[in-house]
């Protein structure tokens, strides 16, 4: 089963230093249109949802239960820090850590907002299995 305690919540007592932030990744990922992967040379991306399994689902993540994951928990508080990228230099992108499952490694996501996109750069296991 999926559960948020297997993520890396926020003291529920700590304030969201990053709710705006996270409420517009929130907004742009619940629309389609609005999302990109595409890996290029100014932005290069490295995501592996395919290699996620789902314990709920018993099946490896699609590209949409990618998306659905990503959305969960952030709305369910995983902890946000900023970072600044290499490529392109200086932009800043959100970076979260989270399990779907307690025995299972940790997923990185990378998210960049650009304009009113959402730009998924990383999504994969941070740990090895």
């Amino acid at each position: 089963m999926t559960t948020s305690s297997a993520s890396t919540p926020r003291s529920e007592n700590q304030p969201d230093e990053h709710a705006e932030a996270r409420r517009q990744l929130i907004a742009l990922i619940r629309q389609p249109r609005r999302r990109a992967s595409a890996w290029s040379l100014e932005r290069p991306t490295d995501i592996r949802y395919e290699e996620v399994w789902n314990p709920e689902s018993r099946m490896y993540l699609t590209e949409k239960g990618m998306w659905h994951m990503i959305e969960r928990f952030l709305g369910e508080g995983v902890r946000l820090r900023q970072q600044t990228l290499d490529r392109p230099a200086g932009e800043k992108a959100w970076v979260c850590l989270f399990r779907l499952a307690a025995d299972q490694p940790r997923i990185y996501v990378k998210l960049q907002m650009i304009g009113s996109r959402v730009h998924l750069r990383s999504f994969h296991y941070s740990d090895p299995r």
